[in-house]
């Protein structure tokens, strides 16, 4: 959710998703040079409406980038507990970030989606969890759930989404921790 999200892939390139205003970019330098302006790649933008991000690479070097991004409601389903709230969306980059697959609307859903945290284990599989009700950048919704979901192909289909919350219906930031099992 910060202005700057990054990770370092196992070829030694540092990469980072930049927020500018709602702009979401994707820059790269290698690590030993990340401290020179000259050394970054020219931004490539991820997403032009988006707010909260986070960036993930799995050990063959492919780039996992998340976001909320604001949605505009269908007229004939309007969303009245979140309208025009974010939803969250991901696309990967297996050149680095010079180019990106299409985006896909992970959360498809009537509420705001937002924060989202993601860890690639050792098997390459790629688990994300986002807050799910309350749209943070928009102030609208009110907290729900969170979601978990898991790609076993490194992002190229998921399995369906897991919904869970606390006792007494209490929602709190989602994160997560994975081992490498």
């Amino acid at each position: 959710g910060s202005l700057i999200e990054g990770a370092r892939d196992t070829f030694g390139r540092l990469h980072i998703l930049v927020r500018t205003f709602t702009a979401i970019k994707h820059i790269s330098a290698p690590w030993t040079e990340a401290w020179t302006a000259p050394a970054w790649s020219e931004p490539y933008t991820v997403s032009a409406n988006g707010y909260y991000t986070m960036l993930g690479v799995d050990s063959t070097g492919r780039l996992h980038a998340f976001w909320s991004e604001a949605v505009t409601d269908d007229p004939g389903k309007p969303r009245p507990e979140c309208p025009g709230c974010a939803n969250l969306f991901y696309r990967y980059s297996d050149t680095g970030g010079g180019s990106w697959s299409e985006p896909i609307n992970m959360s498809n859903s009537p509420y705001g989606d937002n924060r989202p945290q993601v860890k690639v284990d050792g098997r390459d599989r790629v688990h994300v969890v986002w807050d799910q009700g309350l749209d943070w950048y928009a102030g609208q919704g009110k907290p729900k759930q969170g979601v978990y979901r898991r790609s076993d192909d490194r992002g190229e289909s998921w399995r369906p989404p897991v919904y869970f919350t606390l006792p007494g219906d209490t929602v709190q930031q989602t994160t997560i921790g994975i081992g490498n099992g």
